[in-house]
C-alpha cells in the first residue's frame, strides 16, 4: 500500500507512460525488480477490479481502498461510499468491506471512528456464549435497541454454523411480540443452512422432511421420558431383581402403551 511505483528513481521520467517501457532495467537491481513484480502480484490477488483508489493509514497500519459501489454499478445515482479495509494478523490479510452514507456529517463522523478504532480479535466459538449472556440479561425494551441488536447479531457471527445455537436463538426471540422483522430474517438463514426454521410457532415453521422426522423423534422421545417420569409407583410391579431390570420395565410399559393404538413402525435411520 505504501509503495509508488510511479516514483521509483529508476524511471526514465515521470512524465513518460506507459510501464514498463519507461523503466531503466539495466540500472534495476534484482532483489528491487524481484521485490516490485511481488508487490505487483499482491496487488493483483487482494485488490478488486474495481478498485478506485489506494490510501494508506499510518497510524494503524492498514490499507484501505476505495471501490466502484453497488449503485453505480447498477446504473443507479452514486449515494454511498464503498471502501475496504485490509487488516494485517500474523500471515493472513482479512478484508473488510463497509459502505458509509455520502452528505451526511454524521455518518462521516462515524466512519473516521470505525476506521481509528477498529480492531481485531480472532472468533472463537466460546465468544458467543459471553456475548449472548449479556444480550439475554438486557431489558426487553434494550434488546430491540441496535445496541442489542449489535449484541444478538455478534454472537451469531461466532457460531455461524451451531444448529443448537441458531435453534435457541430463534426460540428466545419468540417468546417476544416485536421481532418479527428479525424473525423472519432467521428464519431463512435457518431454514438454508439446517433445513429447518426452528419455530415453535405453526405458522412460522417451516422444515425439510428429514428435518421433520427428527423433529418428531425428539418430541417422541421427551414424551416418553415425561410419562416414565409421572408413571404412578403404586401401579408398576416391585419384584425386581436390580435397578436396571426396573427401568428397563417402565421404559417397556411406556412404549407399549403409547403404541396400542398407533400403526406407526419404528424406523431407524443412518446418516
Amino acid at each position: 500500500f505504501e509503495k509508488d511505483l510511479t516514483k521509483s528513481k529508476y524511471l526514465k521520467s515521470v512524465w513518460l507512460r506507459p510501464f514498463p517501457e519507461n523503466i531503466l532495467f539495466w540500472k534495476l537491481p534484482i532483489k528491487e525488480m524481484v521485490y516490485d513484480l511481488y508487490i505487483l502480484s499482491m496487488r493483483d490477488r487482494l485488490l478488486s477490479r474495481d478498485l478506485k483508489s489506494i490510501n494508506y493509514l499510518k497510524n494503524s497500519k492498514r490499507g484501505l481502498v476505495e471501490v466502484v459501489d453497488n449503485e453505480t454499478k447498477k446504473g443507479k445515482g452514486k449515494s454511498f461510499k464503498q471502501e475496504v479495509i485490509f487488516v494485517k494478523e500474523g500471515r493472513l490479510v482479512y478484508p473488510i468491506l463497509f459502505r458509509s452514507k455520502l452528505k451526511t456529517p454524521e455518518i462521516e463522523a462515524y466512519r473516521q471512528r470505525f476506521l481509528g478504532t477498529l480492531k481485531f480479535k480472532k472468533s472463537t466459538p466460546s465468544s458467543s456464549i459471553a456475548i449472548y449472556s449479556e444480550y439475554k440479561n438486557l431489558s426487553y425494551e434494550a434488546k430491540l435497541k441496535p445496541a442489542g441488536m449489535n449484541l444478538l447479531f455478534s454472537a451469531l457471527s461466532h457460531e455461524k454454523k451451531s444448529k443448537s445455537f441458531v435453534r435457541e436463538m430463534i426460540q428466545f426471540l419468540e417468546r417476544g411480540k416485536s421481532e418479527k422483522v428479525i424473525l423472519d430474517s432467521l428464519y431463512s438463514y435457518a431454514y438454508g443452512l439446517f433445513g429447518s426454521s426452528f419455530s415453535t410457532l405453526l405458522e412460522n415453521r417451516k422444515e425439510t422432511q428429514r428435518e421433520k422426522l427428527f423433529r418428531e423423534m425428539e418430541e417422541e422421545e421427551y414424551k416418553e421420558n415425561a410419562d416414565i417420569l409421572n408413571m404412578p409407583m403404586e401401579d408398576l410391579p416391585e419384584n425386581f431383581d436390580s435397578q436396571e431390570e426396573k427401568i428397563k420395565r417402565y421404559l417397556q410399559e411406556a412404549k407399549d402403551k403409547d403404541g396400542e393404538n398407533s400403526e406407526k413402525k419404528d424406523v431407524f435411520i443412518v446418516d
